[in-house]
């Protein structure tokens, strides 16, 4: 009988760890990625601004929103204020960084905090330089994985995980 107990006891703490584990994998990754994707988005920008100055931004920011999994994306001047957002009413007002807890890898800032649907964001911020001066910021944000989809991406080695010990 205790045998038994102690069978399981063990199964089902080597559970959660495996769900433990893979919530703090999906995150560096997805964590990771983003920041990948920060650096790229920001060389693009800084490139098009010298050519073109400033009228592809709305476009670039639009094409970055559309090409990877961001729940917004957006550039601000120097004053504060976007000048390209996925979402176009917030063209020109003030750039507000929201309540949350403060991130930093080297020149880039983050911010993770809830927004008004109750899910979890990370913002991602890295200034944007031209002719060694800095022209704005480029921010973007992606949600934070959610149980479901830690789940799903464990289920396919959860088994094996579990059942081979």
């Amino acid at each position: 009988m205790y045998y038994l107990l102690f069978c399981l006891t063990s199964v089902a703490w080597l559970t959660g760890g495996v769900f433990l584990v893979a919530q703090t994998i999906v995150s560096n990754r997805a964590e990771n990625s983003c920041l990948s994707k920060l650096g790229q988005a920001a060389s693009a920008i800084e490139i098009d601004y010298v050519r073109h100055g400033s009228k592809n931004l709305q476009s670039l920011d639009a094409r970055l929103r559309a090409n990877n999994p961001l729940a917004y994306c957006a550039i601000t001047n120097n004053e504060g204020r976007f000048t390209a957002h996925t979402s176009n009413e917030q063209i020109g007002k003030p750039a507000e960084d929201p309540a949350g807890r403060r991130l930093r890898w080297g020149s880039v800032d983050g911010i993770r905090f809830v927004d008004a649907h109750s899910r979890t964001i990370r913002e991602y911020q890295t200034p944007l330089t031209a002719k060694d001066q800095v022209i704005g910021t480029l921010r973007i944000a992606v949600v934070e994985p959610g149980l479901l989809s830690i789940v799903a991406s464990t289920a396919e080695v959860a088994p094996l995980a579990i059942l081979a010990p």
